[in-house]
């Protein structure tokens, strides 16, 4: 199997819109696709979770899409509260720019 390259990085987030403001306004990314769901059977067996409620969007980054959530249900919590980037985990995203 040959590997072609990213297809797309997905994160959560406390606030889309603000997310959305920043990756459309300031970076220029365009918004590609947008969706929400709010009690989907098939959205609970996907994300192996029960009751989810959530708004995503995918933006296009040229080489890659960004995939964001911002879940209402279940009730998300940060994964590192103090944000500490020596903690296994996602840490960030970074972008080359001029």
């Amino acid at each position: 199997m040959k590997v072609n390259g990213l297809h797309h990085v997905s994160m959560s987030v406390p606030d889309l819109e603000a997310a959305r403001a920043f990756y459309t306004g300031v970076l220029g990314f365009p918004e590609v696709f947008a969706m929400s769901w709010s009690g989907s059977a098939d959205m609970d067996r996907l994300t192996a979770l029960q009751d989810t409620r959530a708004r995503m969007m995918f933006l296009d980054a040229g080489n890659l899409l960004i995939e964001v959530f911002e879940y209402a249900a279940p009730e998300p919590r940060a994964v590192r509260p103090q944000g500490e980037v020596h903690h296994y985990g996602y840490t960030h995203l970074c972008l080359d720019v001029d």
